[in-house]
C-alpha cells in the first residue's frame, strides 16, 4: 500500500469511527472510498493489519522518540544533499527545500549529555523552548508549501488558504444598466 492513500484511509477511518478490519473492507467494497483514493474498481485492497503501521504510538514518550528519529534522519538527509560532494541539482528539488524548512520550523539540533548532536522538537517560548515560527511563515504541509495555519476568533482554526474575493458593480455609461467588470470596460 502506498503511504499517501494509507494516510487518507486512516482519516476516513477516524471520521467514520471504523475498526482496522472495517476500514480495509470499505477500501475493498465501498465505491466512494475507491473513488476518493483513486483506486481501480477491481483493486483487491489490503490486509487490515497494515493500518497499524501508519498510526502514531500511543505513549507520549514513544511519540517523542519517533519525532527525534524523524528529525535526525531529516537533518542527515539535508546535510548529505548540501554537502560539497553532492550533485547540485539535488538542492533544487522542491521536496528537499520543503524538508529543510519543515526541519527548521519543527526541530532544533542540540548537543546531548553524551556530547553527540541530538535533534529535539521545537517548543513554545512559554514552555521554556526556542519558540515556534509565526503561523504566516510556518509550513503546515510538505505536499502544499503555500498553505498556512490560520485562526479566526477563539474557535475557528484551519490549515489552508485565506482568500479575499471582492466584486464591484457599476452603472454603465449608456442606459444606466448595471454590469459587472472594471470601470472603463465596454461591453462588446
Amino acid at each position: 500500500m502506498v503511504t499517501r492513500p494509507a494516510g487518507v484511509i486512516t482519516v476516513f477511518q477516524r471520521v467514520e469511527n471504523l475498526t482496522d478490519r472495517q476500514a480495509a473492507e470499505a477500501v475493498r467494497a465501498d465505491l466512494s472510498w475507491k473513488y476518493a483514493l483513486g483506486l481501480e474498481l477491481d483493486d483487491p485492497g489490503f490486509d487490515a493489519s497494515v493500518l497499524s503501521e501508519f498510526r502514531l504510538p500511543a505513549s507520549e514518550t514513544k511519540r517523542e522518540e519517533l519525532a527525534r528519529a524523524y528529525g535526525s534522519d531529516g537533518y542527515a538527509l539535508v546535510a548529505a544533499v548540501y554537502a560539497p560532494f553532492s550533485r547540485a541539482w539535488l538542492r533544487q528539488v522542491p521536496a528537499v527545500d520543503a524538508l529543510r524548512v519543515m526541519l527548521i520550523h519543527n526541530c532544533v539540533p542540540t548537543i546531548g549529555n553524551s556530547g553527540r548532536e541530538v535533534v529535539e522538537r521545537r517548543r513554545p517560548l512559554d514552555d521554556g523552548g526556542e519558540g515556534l515560527p509565526p503561523g504566516r511563515w510556518r509550513l503546515t504541509s510538505p505536499y502544499d508549501t503555500d498553505s498556512r495555519w490560520a485562526a479566526k476568533g477563539d474557535d475557528l482554526f484551519c490549515d489552508g488558504y485565506k482568500v479575499h474575493i471582492s466584486e464591484t458593480c457599476h452603472a454603465d455609461a449608456v442606459g444606466g444598466q448595471r454590469r459587472h467588470g472594471r470601470p472603463g470596460d465596454r461591453a462588446a
